[in-house]
C-alpha cells in the first residue's frame, strides 16, 4: 500500500522533524493525524552496540482530553559488534509503541507535552534502547557463522567446545557436592 493511499505523508527530515505541532489535536477526542519523520538518534549506544543512521517514526496521532496518543513504529539500524569474534554487522530493528503525551505530563508515567508540542525524541530514544543489545552474540551455534572464529580457536581464545569444567571453578565443586556423599 502506498502512502497517499494509508495517508502518510512523506518523512520530514530536517533539524526539528522530532518535534511535532500537534495544535490541531491536542485536547479534541477522536481528532487523528497520519506523521511520518525521520531524524538522527545522537549518542544512543552501549559498549558493542549502536543506534547508526536516520531513526524513522510513522503512526498516527490521536487527540484526547489530557493530550495525543501516540501509535507507531520505530524503527532504526543497529550497528553491533560480537563479544566473540569482533565481527561488526548491521541491522533493522522495528518497535511498535503506543505512548501517552500529555499536557504537564508525569515523567514516570507519560511524556510531556509542551506549547503543543511533541518531542519524539525521548519516546525513540526509550523504545530503541530496549532493543540495543549488552553483548551481541553473532555467532551462535554455527562456527561458520563467525568467520575469526576458526583463527580465534587456533590460539585458543574461542569458547570451549568439551564438557569439562573450567579448572578455575574448581574451588567451587564442593558447593556442588552430591548431599549423599556427606559424612
Amino acid at each position: 500500500m502506498s502512502r497517499a493511499e494509508h495517508g502518510t505523508p512523506p518523512p520530514r527530515s530536517d533539524a526539528e522533524s522530532h518535534r511535532l505541532d500537534v495544535s490541531d489535536i491536542s485536547g479534541t477526542p477522536g481528532a487523528t493525524r497520519a506523521f511520518a519523520a525521520e531524524f538522527d538518534l545522537q549518542d544512543l549506544a552501549v559498549p558493542l552496540a549502536a543506534v547508526t543512521g536516520p531513526t524513522c517514526v510513522r503512526g498516527v496521532l490521536e487527540g484526547i482530553l489530557e493530550g495525543v496518543v501516540l501509535v507507531a513504529e520505530i524503527s532504526a539500524d543497529i550497528t553491533e559488534t560480537c563479544r566473540r569474534c569482533l565481527e561488526v554487522r548491521t541491522r533493522r530493528v522495528g518497535v511498535d509503541v503506543a505512548e501517552l503525551f500529555a499536557v504537564g505530563g508525569d515523567d514516570d508515567e507519560t511524556y510531556r507535552l509542551e506549547d503543543s508540542t511533541l518531542d519524539l525524541d525521548q519516546c525513540a530514544r526509550d523504545a530503541l534502547a530496549l532493543e540495543l543489545p549488552d553483548a551481541p552474540l553473532l555467532c551462535v551455534g554455527d562456527p561458520d557463522a563467525c568467520p575469526n572464529l576458526g583463527q580465534l580457536r587456533e590460539h585458543g581464545f574461542a569458547d570451549r567446545d568439551d564438557d569439562e569444567p573450567d579448572p578455575r571453578w574448581a574451588p567451587l565443586a564442593a558447593f556442588y557436592a552430591d548431599p549423599e556423599k556427606e559424612q
